[in-house]
């Protein structure tokens, strides 16, 4: 009996852990991918990041104070997409793509040698013109939105791909849903 009340304490503490584990990484499939795309994000940050500090330069006997300008460190907004409907170049913004348009704009503000990159997307269906012309327009689209925003125009540049790089399959509705899109990255 001594034996038994460890043992099931044991096994209570494996099926805890292996239920966590099967919650996070099998049905929201967030095992772990966001803290690597934090990493990946924070390698990619600029390593010449120097902090504000201020150094006496001695010249011709006099000392002067000098400062170095230093950029606080801010992550770099991740990917995202905007979903279109069928043949449309327009949608309704949702309150979390505002929240990204608005982070976006924050870090061009400070680093502004960076670009935002918008891609248009479209399923297959149409023709390749009808397609070509809703891409550039869905790019267009999320370009005006992004100055609306205030972020400056020169820190964005737009290119669509029709319907040559699909996300999913085509032959779905759900997958012409994902491929209708303009994906936004920072360059």
């Amino acid at each position: 009996m001594k034996n038994t009340v460890p043992f099931l304490s044991f096994l209570l503490l494996l099926w805890i852990a292996g239920s966590s584990w099967w919650y996070v990484c099998k049905i929201r499939n967030d095992c772990g991918e966001e803290l690597k795309s934090r990493e990946t994000q924070a390698s990619i940050q600029p390593a010449n990041v120097i902090p504000e500090s201020t150094t006496d330069v001695v010249t011709d006997s006099t000392t002067q104070k000098q400062t170095s300008e230093a950029k606080p460190q801010t992550p770099i907004p991740g990917a995202f997409s905007v979903y279109f409907d069928t043949g449309k170049a327009t949608c309704t913004l949702s309150a979390e793509v505002i929240e990204l348009i608005n982070l976006y704009k924050d870090y061009i503000e400070i680093y502004s040698d960076r670009k935002i990159a918008i891609t248009g997307h479209g399923d297959n269906t149409g023709t390749i013109e009808a397609n070509d012309r809703v891409t550039a327009a869905r790019a267009e689209f999320m370009r005006q939105k992004m100055v609306e925003a205030g972020i400056a125009d020169e820190a964005i540049e737009t290119s669509h791909k029709g319907s040559d790089e699909p996300a999913a399959d085509n032959s779905t509705n759900e997958g012409r849903a994902k491929n209708r899109r303009t994906e936004i990255q920072i360059k």
